[in-house]
C-alpha cells in the first residue's frame, strides 16, 4: 500500500499505466497472429506425420500466391477466399494435384500459372516469386535485372530439399 501511495505522489504511476498498456497491446497483437498458423489439410480425422504427407508452403514474398488446389480429376481441395486469411502451409496426401498460383507485385503485370504436379510423401515444396523493377539493379533474391525485362515477374514451385524446380520459371 505504501508503494502505491509513493508512486502516486512521485508521478511514476503514469509510467506503470503506460507499461501496462504496452503489454496489453503486445498481447493483443500476438494473439491475433495465431489464427492462421494452422496448416490446411485435405484429410480429416487422421493424424499423419510429415513423412506421410507432402507439405506445400508459400514463401515470405509469395503470400497468397496459391489460389486453388484441385485433385487431378478436378475435385476442389482449396480455393482462396479473399475475405479470409490463407494458411501459410498445406499438408496434402501424396498424389497428383492441379495448382493455380499467381505472382502479384505492385505495378507489374500479374503472372498466372496452373500446373499439374506430383507431390511425394515426406517432401516440402515452396511456392516462390521474384520480380524486376526498372529502378532496381538487384531483384529480391539477388538475381540481376539485366538478364530480364524491366517490370516483369516470375513464379515457380520448387522442392525445398533438392532445389529442383517442378513448375514455373526460376530466374537464377
Amino acid at each position: 500500500m505504501r508503494l502505491i501511495r509513493f508512486l502516486r505522489t512521485t508521478g511514476t504511476m503514469n509510467v506503470l499505466k503506460m507499461l501496462r498498456l504496452a503489454a496489453t497491446c503486445l498481447l493483443i497483437f500476438l494473439s491475433g497472429c495465431a489464427h492462421y498458423q494452422t496448416p490446411f489439410t485435405n484429410y480429416q480425422g487422421l493424424t499423419l506425420s510429415d513423412q506421410e504427407v507432402a507439405t506445400v508452403k508459400e514463401s515470405f514474398w509469395c503470400r497468397y500466391c496459391l489460389q486453388k488446389i484441385r485433385k487431378e480429376d478436378d475435385t476442389p481441395i482449396f480455393e482462396l477466399d479473399p475475405n479470409k486469411f490463407s494458411p501459410p502451409e498445406f499438408k496434402l496426401t501424396p498424389g497428383r494435384y492441379r495448382i493455380y498460383y499467381v505472382a502479384r507485385h505492385y505495378n507489374i503485370p500479374t503472372v498466372y500459372r496452373n500446373d499439374t504436379l506430383e507431390f511425394k510423401a515426406g517432401h516440402t515444396y515452396q511456392v516462390m516469386s521474384d520480380w524486376c523493377y526498372a529502378t532496381s539493379v538487384i531483384t529480391s533474391f539477388g538475381g540481376v535485372c539485366l538478364r530480364h525485362k524491366f517490370y516483369t515477374q516470375t513464379v515457380w514451385i520448387e522442392d525445398e530439399a533438392t532445389g529442383e524446380v517442378l513448375a514455373g520459371e526460376k530466374w537464377y
